[in-house]
């Protein structure tokens, strides 16, 4: 069995990552014989590779660009790179039983960035005769007409499976596709299965509770959420310092951290100035994590601390997979639909109204309730299934071809008066 995963694997931010290695480890460890490979939608080959230098500032010149005009650029800049990529990809998944699109907020229209990506994705797949499945994606409620178009490619595909990621994407999928390519499913992300795929690392307890502080530059904010910055919590680097002391006055220990875009270490830089901060550090009260260059980096920074607060998705995936406390600060619906599917929506920090005190008395409260592991037991169950579930239908289908090759062909004979003419 071959089966070719197209994703963002190689993205600066290392979540993206860490899907894609807990759904290819998943899958072998579920099919020992089976071959899994992942190809990165950018192009990009190895971690690290193809990082993009002063993001901030060129999403805050998309967000002031007309939508026409950003929408052209990224057209133009696009369709020069997946035209050199596609024959490249057309090679890779020659033989393939399936080509998996997922998991990861894929379909979206940020700007046609990811419509384009998708729609490249499908036509070298319709071209090869490889069939698709889409699994663990999210999927945004408003598309440009052009994004339904690209996306809409997928009617000319063979598609095996269709598998979102949470109830809000199975609604914003029905709502563009009005019932087609049904029964659409939801499962759950990827990286909860994270426990079972990264090396466990040993906590050092040394008295205080450890927290983790996911930093995130207000630019990623806002060019991904719908709300106004000055509504989204941790907005600033004020707030993040803000709410370290909060938590070091509760007796905990800090420590901020990023999921690797260049972006947000900057951002974190700009936190680590404040002077309230330089004297925490001396103490050894605050201290700031090596930006992770790995999933398997960001994994060990969540399992080296005793919980965690972040914007980013899978910075709360991560910590809920290896059974850390988390609170998850709003911006995008993501957020609210992974704490919501977990039965933690009480942790989730809603607007900027809520104070940094407020947050670490929140944090102090999830840490006091811990994870309920009968819960976490069970999200981690039914990812794996739905895997598995992934898996069989490959199989099904592959039985269904074998049969239909070995099934005789019936002979047919014409009668003699069939063939006489009337006279």
């Amino acid at each position: 069995m071959k089966i070719v995963l197209f994703n963002v694997k190689f993205s600066a931010n290392v979540g993206d990552g860490v899907i894609a290695e807990c759904l290819e480890g998943t899958i072998r460890n579920l099919r020992p014989s089976a071959t899994v490979t992942s190809i990165d939608m950018a192009g990009r080959t190895h971690y690290g590779s193809g990082t993009v230098r002063n993001r901030a500032i060129i999403l805050r010149v998309l967000e002031a660009l007309p939508v026409l005009v950003r929408n052209a650029i990224v057209r133009f800049r696009l369709r020069l790179v997946l035209s050199r990529l596609s024959p490249d990809w057309l090679v890779q998944i020659r033989g393939a039983d399936l080509a998996v699109i997922g998991g990861g907020n894929l379909l979206q229209d940020d700007n046609l960035n990811f419509p384009l990506k998708v729609a490249a994705v499908l036509d070298v797949c319709c071209k090869a005769g490889v069939p698709v499945a889409l699994f663990a994606v999210g999927v945004s409620k408003i598309w440009s007409a052009e994004a339904m178009r690209l996306f809409g490619q997928l009617s000319l595909n063979e598609v095996v499976d269709v598998c979102v990621r949470d109830v809000e994407s199975q609604e914003a999928w029905r709502s563009h596709f009005a019932g087609d390519f049904e029964p659409v499913e939801v499962c759950p992300d990827p990286g909860i299965l994270a426990a079972g795929i990264f090396t466990t690392i040993p906590q050092i307890q040394h008295g205080r509770k450890l927290v983790a502080i996911g930093v995130t530059h207000p630019a990623v904010l806002q060019h991904h959420s719908d709300a106004s910055l000055h509504l989204i919590p941790g907005a600033n680097s004020r707030w993040f310092a803000d709410l370290a002391l909060q938590l070091c006055e509760r007796n905990h220990d800090v420590l901020f951290f990023t999921n690797g875009a260049e972006e947000d270490q900057a951002q974190l830089r700009k936190v680590m100035t404040d002077a309230r901060i330089a004297i925490l550090m001396e103490k050894k009260r605050i201290t700031a994590a090596e930006a992770p260059a790995t999933p398997a980096d960001l994994a060990a920074i969540i399992q080296s601390s005793d919980g965690v607060v972040a914007h980013r998705l899978h910075a709360n995936i991560l910590a809920y997979a290896f059974g850390k406390p988390h609170v998850g600060l709003h911006w995008d619906m993501k957020i609210g639909s992974f704490l919501r599917s977990v039965g933690r929506e009480k942790y989730l920090v809603h607007d900027a109204d809520m104070s940094p005190g407020f947050i670490a008395d929140l944090f102090v409260g999830a840490l006091n309730d811990g994870i309920d592991e009968s819960k976490r037991v069970a999200s981690v169950d039914q990812a794996r299934a739905s895997i598995g579930n992934l898996i069989d239908k490959v199989d099904r289908r592959e039985t269904t071809a074998a049969r239909s090759l070995r099934r005789p062909l019936r002979k047919t004979t014409k009668s003699k008066s069939s063939n006489t003419k009337s006279v």
